[in-house]
């Protein structure tokens, strides 16, 4: 992986966060679909 993207650092902690962001509303939403059935 590492050389194939030409990324800085700061767009990677922009990218990480991003995906941080997206697995816990995504663990929301499953919790709460969970909780509704």
């Amino acid at each position: 992986m590492r050389g194939h993207f030409p990324l800085n650092a700061n767009t990677f902690v922009k990218v990480n966060m991003f995906v941080d962001i997206f697995y816990v509303v995504h663990a929301f939403a499953k919790a709460k679909l969970l909780q509704i059935f």
